[in-house]
């Protein structure tokens, strides 16, 4: 499975990153480093759906403030 454009902008504004960031091929300055954990995620959020994609979304935001 792919994700859509709309997917990867998700996945970036959950992470508070840019689509350039996110495909940004190292991390000194341009792009990021992201943790085991992070990555875990993606792998995992890549396989829901829309409505569930944004679910999670709104969790997180909601966690942080």
């Amino acid at each position: 499975m792919q994700p859509s454009v709309s997917s990867l902008e998700h996945i970036c504004n959950a992470f508070n990153i840019t689509l350039s960031q996110f495909f940004a091929a190292d991390s000194e300055g341009y792009g990021v480093t992201l943790t085991k954990n992070q990555m875990e995620l993606l792998k995992e959020f890549v396989k829901l759906n829309e409505e569930q994609q944004l679910a999670v979304i709104n969790l997180i935001k909601t966690m942080h403030g």
